[in-house]
């Protein structure tokens, strides 16, 4: 039973480092988990209309007023254009 437990550990073992080597343009952190670089540790921002927090790659952007802004979505985006006041302008 021992030896059936040490070949499966061995395996596994094997078939993680195949793993993280198979994939050179995806580093894939050695662990349990099957994170994928740029989702781990990424700072959600706040969406400027509703104010869902998400992930900054999944979102909506627009420059808006010089500043760059990002929204949860298209429909976020667009009803921000429409309600946001007229900036001042010469």
């Amino acid at each position: 039973m021992a030896r059936i437990l040490l070949i499966l550990l061995l395996l596994f073992i094997g078939y993680r480092i195949f793993k993280r080597f198979s994939s050179p343009g995806k580093q894939v952190p050695f662990g349990w988990g099957d994170r994928r670089e740029g989702t781990g540790d990424a700072e959600l921002v706040q969406d400027p209309q509703c104010g869902t927090y998400f992930l900054p790659g999944s979102g909506v952007s627009a420059r808006i007023d010089g500043r760059k802004l990002t929204f949860c979505s298209e429909q976020c985006r667009d009803d921000y254009l429409k309600n946001r006041s007229p900036s001042k302008g010469p």
